[in-house]
């Protein structure tokens, strides 16, 4: 899926709309949301931003303080609000899991919310300005007939295969119903603050933090390479809101190319070098030992919050256990303090 996803990235970049074409249609067949980003990618594939909506004027430094300051004052909220649900309300009725009773929607609802409200500001940051939208749309006219038909069958050739060779009384039991209530409310949520980003964070590496520093930065990059790169993050940040890291295969290659763009310019000294070298053997993790054995229950997913099974699943924020969760909480913030202090700053 990672590889279909950076050709996709690499025809897109050299406008090779064919090669697009046939790798959407195949990579359907791989990962399921590639047939709509081949289609976003030969739409978008000529359209040229302006260079005031590429790199729009900065918000004031108080207005930037300002929501800061808001973001700080929601997540220490929503963590008071938490323990305050744990302490009067019956821990039998928060701990169901996706069997959501009142006191575990609620448990989820204030759980999530830091990362949702983060995950809005980051999209609009990516946006710039109202005018962005105004310019997407000044910009249609680029739009080539071919590419167009390209992109709707992009869309409808998969989609006919997959009806004609599936089984009509079996239930697709992975749709966009479920993907979207995991985007709103993931499950198994309830307590574990900031989840989405530290699972990323845990299965992606060091990466995922530089992103966030430099966020305002990559998202001009992301503007430079176009409307579509802009809408697949766009995609890509709501889909990570589900704690499944492969959820972002899409977008990712996207991302790390604007992060490179950035450090390129930077010219990053050798603590950082060193810094973002040793987390990466960090976060790869194939030093760890998986296959401790024994396991009882099989499947995979039975007795999965227990270890030694945990070893396998504690980075994905679904299946992640408070243990795990407060073993990788503290690693990611002394991982993103010292990047902080030795990361290249920008002039």
């Amino acid at each position: 899926a990672l590889l279909i996803s950076l050709f996709l990235l690499l025809f897109y970049l050299k406008r090779r709309p064919l090669s697009l074409f046939f790798t959407a249609i195949i990579g359907s067949f791989v990962w399921q949301s590639t047939s709509q980003y081949g289609a976003i990618l030969l739409i978008s594939m000529y359209m040229v931003l302006q260079q005031d909506d590429i790199e729009p004027k900065a918000p004031s430094v108080g207005s930037v303080r300002l929501i800061k300051s808001g973001w700080v004052v929601v997540l220490i909220l929503s963590v008071v609000a938490c323990v305050v649900l744990w302490l009067f309300l019956p821990s039998s009725t928060i701990r169901q899991g996706e069997v959501a009773s009142l006191g575990n929607r609620l448990a989820r609802f204030v759980s999530h919310t830091p990362t949702l409200i983060a995950c809005i500001i980051a999209i609009l940051t990516m946006i710039g300005s109202s005018r962005l939208v105004g310019s997407v749309f000044s910009s249609w006219r680029s739009v080539r007939p071919h590419l167009l038909i390209l992109a709707v069958a992009s869309l409808l050739i998969p989609a006919l295969i997959v009806r004609t060779i599936s089984n009509p009384n079996v239930p697709n039991v992975s749709n966009f119903l479920l993907v979207l209530r995991a985007v709103i409310l993931p499950p198994y949520l309830e307590g574990k603050f900031l989840l989405a980003p530290l699972t990323l964070t845990v299965f992606w590496g060091p990466a995922i933090l530089l992103m966030v520093f430099y966020w305002r930065d990559v998202c001009v990059e992301l503007r430079r390479l176009g409307p579509g790169a802009v809408a697949i993050v766009g995609i890509t940040l709501l889909l990570g809101l589900a704690t499944e890291p492969r959820f972002i295969l899409g977008g990712y290659p996207f991302l790390v190319l604007a992060l490179v763009l950035v450090l390129e310019r930077l010219k990053p000294s050798r603590p950082f070098l060193y810094a973002f070298f040793a987390l990466s053997i960090l976060y790869a993790e194939f030093w760890l030992k998986l296959n401790i054995p024994p396991w009882k229950e099989w499947p995979l997913f039975d007795g999965g919050q227990e270890f030694p099974k945990q070893m396998m699943l504690m980075h994905l924020g679904m299946f992640m256990s408070m243990t795990s969760y407060f073993i990788h909480l503290p690693v990611v913030i002394i991982s993103g303090w010292w990047l902080m202090r030795v990361r290249p700053k920008i002039s």
